[in-house]
């Protein structure tokens, strides 16, 4: 059962100035009934109780109509293990809500009369009391103390004319644990400094669309994903991979959009996740779809 409570204000201070703020109470209660073997470790029934407050509070400068910068401090409270309905009894006993803080600092602004935007952030993230899933063991949930992260996101967009339209963002992310002890068979082993399991340190895309017609346009887009550690030791990884996509896109009328697209052009194999013991899964390969949204 779940109830939150929440509310957010701007408040205008003038000479281009403005507050924004928000304040968020959760009640989350689960009631467990365990309908498998009852040991200590799967009671037969139990309940959690959580009552997070989280807020944020920024600050935005007007430059121009046409140039905004930013600043905000943000909180946040996740359940442990991810989600509250398949987290384990040990991961719900023995951790609270997975706290979180994160500043951030950017800016956005319109270009070439509108026709183009530009925007860039900032952030560092904190966050504290993590449980998640080992991935040496899929049945196991191993406790993270703290966990943190930097990086930039940049995104941009120009429309050079009505014919044409360019789109692309690129992200750089520095994660890694800062308090972690991983136990590897009968020792126990510091895994500070170490970058999380499946976070790429580059992300990256493009998509360049052409309307020869009216109703008509071409698309084709690109996807960066960068080296990916595939264990907590990072001695296992998956190098960076690319991926093309192509579509076609109709629009006879204002309520009719008809889409045929080729996602992986290149039929290429990789990994869309990866684990220890050289285990992968893979992503999916060349896929053709064609779809249809009508109005009405």
């Amino acid at each position: 059962h779940t109830l939150a409570l929440f509310a957010e204000n701007r408040t205008v201070l003038g000479d281009g100035w403005a507050v924004v703020s928000g304040l968020r109470a959760d009640r989350i209660t689960l009631q467990v009934t365990n309908h498998r073997a009852v040991t200590a470790t799967n009671p037969a029934v139990f309940d959690i109780d959580y009552q997070p407050v989280t807020g944020r509070l920024g600050l935005v400068k007007d430059l121009s109509p046409a140039w905004q910068l930013y600043a905000q401090f943000s909180t946040a409270a996740d359940p442990p293990s991810g989600v509250l309905a398949t987290a384990g009894f040990s991961a719900l006993r023995d951790f609270d809500l997975t706290r979180g803080r994160q500043v951030e600092i950017g800016s956005k602004a319109s270009l070439d009369q509108g026709r183009g935007e530009v925007r860039v952030a900032l952030y560092d993230i904190v966050r504290r009391n993590l449980s998640m899933t080992d991935p040496n063991d899929r049945t196991k949930v191993v406790a993270i103390g703290r966990q943190s992260s930097h990086g930039i996101e940049l995104s941009a967009r120009w429309a050079p004319s009505p014919a044409w339209t360019a789109t692309g963002h690129l992200s750089y992310t520095a994660a890694r644990y800062d308090d972690f002890a991983e136990t590897v068979g009968t020792a126990v082993v510091s895994r500070a400094g170490m970058r999380p399991p499946n976070t790429p340190d580059w992300v990256a895309g493009a998509e360049l669309g052409w309307k020869p017609a009216a109703a008509w346009t071409l698309s084709a887009d690109w996807r960066h994903v960068g080296r990916r550690y595939a264990n907590n030791a990072n001695t296992v990884w998956d190098d960076a991979y690319d991926l093309f996509g192509a579509s076609l896109t109709w629009r006879p009328d204002a309520r009719l959009t008809v889409r045929a697209r080729i996602a992986n052009l290149a039929d290429k194999v990789y990994a869309a996740t990866v684990g220890a013991s050289t285990l992968a899964y893979l992503g999916a390969p060349r896929t053709w779809s064609l779809g249809a949204d009508w109005r009405f």
